[in-house]
């Protein structure tokens, strides 16, 4: 390969890996949706929006069949969804952000906006996927360095762009990081589409299938045991995540020093999580041990800095630690899941697996967000600091996820690597029979 060709290659992979930056949407949501909520007192509508996590469910298989039977001559398969899905999901996040009071009309926008936001941004990650895996040979085990630095680079944006808007107006702060984040993730989005509307083959052979065998495709035959450990481990760290600043302000730490906290975070988890996806290649016990460990440690920190009482800087330090070992914990049960989920099911693609997981998460902040607002709600009525009691539900939750998980290690390298496209045995199977997965297949 000659130096013109390596360098257009290195570009393609960059511009194929923009979607990661839609990090910074999920970022600012973690660590400031909670906040936002309670400060114009939008608890109600808070916790309406697990239903906004849930919807995705039903309704992604519908459009996943969608995306697989029309194949528009001019577009292809993806290229007429993502950059439709990429700027939808932009304009309703910015919605979603744009309460400026209690009213019925911001409750409105919370939960509209949290809802459709939901669906298009997943529409739009998993074309982005499928198109990056075409090119690039990504996939869900091994996540390009790309792909992982503009996810770094989203979520250090977040902080950044939030924390200068809030020393500027901090009433603004929310809605003006929007906009700024939802013009950003535009403009990479459309970058995306352009490089690679003529590198990609206009996919043919439509997909048919009944409503029916597209939703056994995603959830029939699921291994319940893998699937619902790992879904109680991202109920631990989204939970102990997004409360984590709301508890730092109620125990009266100043806001830059919550920025801090925050900024150490996602440093934290970032760094933690580009180490495990180069260097760790199997899913083993000892993954989920230390995921365990981690958000025992950090809730015990927190519960010690509430009983205690400590002063504003000891606090701080206590807090910043609980947020390093939340986002280790964190980083260490995402990687755990990516590998468990190559075996998640018998009849499965990348592009399903990429969903399933995307898919998980919702369904772990979904399960965050009412016990969020239920502890917020609970704290506004009676004047006891319950939220307390959610980082102490989040090591019940890790623990249950421990118990819950299989106790064998599987190298990712003995697992076949998953397709893009299902064979056509493989779709009768799907469309005429119930998917049943041996229980054994996957003991991760």
């Amino acid at each position: 390969m000659s130096k013109k060709d390596r360098y257009q290659s290195r570009m393609q992979k960059i511009i194929l890996s923009c979607d990661g930056f839609t990090t910074a949407y999920f970022v600012m949501i973690l660590l400031g949706f909670i906040v936002y909520a309670a400060r114009f007192s939008q608890e109600i509508p808070s916790a309406f929006s697990a239903v906004a996590c849930l919807l995705p469910f039903v309704l992604m298989p519908v459009f996943y069949s969608v995306v697989h039977r029309y194949s528009p001559l001019i577009f292809g398969r993806y290229h007429l969804i993502m950059p439709v899905s990429a700027i939808v999901a932009a304009v309703f996040f910015v919605l979603m952000f744009g309460a400026t009071s209690g009213g019925a009309g911001d409750s409105c926008k919370i939960f509209f906006g949290a809802t459709i936001f939901a669906i298009a941004i997943l529409l739009y990650r998993y074309c982005s996927f499928s198109v990056r895996a075409r090119l690039s040979r990504d996939s869900v085990a091994r996540p390009s360095v790309q792909s992982m630095c503009f996810s770094a680079a989203g979520a250090v944006c977040a902080v950044g762009v939030f924390c200068g808007f809030y020393v500027y107006d901090g009433d603004a702060a929310f809605m003006n990081t929007a906009y700024v984040l939802g013009a950003a993730c535009i403009i990479l989005a459309l970058i995306q589409y352009f490089a690679t509307f003529y590198e990609i083959p206009r996919l043919g052979g439509k997909r048919i299938q009944s409503v029916k065998s597209v939703y056994r495709a995603f959830y029939d035959g699921l291994n319940k045991r893998t699937y619902f450990s790992a879904l109680l481990f991202e109920c631990a760290f989204i939970l102990s995540a997004a409360l984590l600043p709301l508890f730092s302000l109620s125990r009266g730490v100043p806001y830059r020093y919550v920025a801090v906290i925050s900024a150490v975070f996602v440093a934290t988890f970032c760094g933690v999580m580009l180490f495990c996806s180069l260097k760790i290649k199997r899913r083993s016990k000892m993954l989920s041990i230390t995921a365990t460990l981690c958000f025992i440690a950090s809730a015990t920190l927190c519960v010690l800095a509430y009983v205690l009482k400590l002063g504003v800087a000891l606090g701080t330090g206590v807090l910043a630690i609980s947020a390093v070992l939340t986002a280790l914990g964190g980083a260490v049960a995402m990687r755990q899941t990516r590998l468990r989920f190559l075996t998640v099911k018998k009849t499965v693609t990348s592009g399903t697996v990429f969903i399933l997981l995307e898919l998980t998460v919702y369904a772990a902040a979904a399960c965050a967000a009412i016990v969020a607002t239920c502890l917020v709600v609970i704290s506004d009525v009676t004047g006891v600091n319950a939220l307390i009691y959610g980082f102490a539900a989040a090591a019940l939750l890790a623990i249950a996820a421990l118990i819950t998980a299989s106790k064998k290690s599987v190298r990712s390298e003995a697992i076949p690597e998953l397709s893009y496209e299902l064979s056509a045995e493989e779709l009768t199977v799907a469309s005429n029979k119930p998917d049943r997965a041996d229980d054994n297949a996957d003991k991760a």
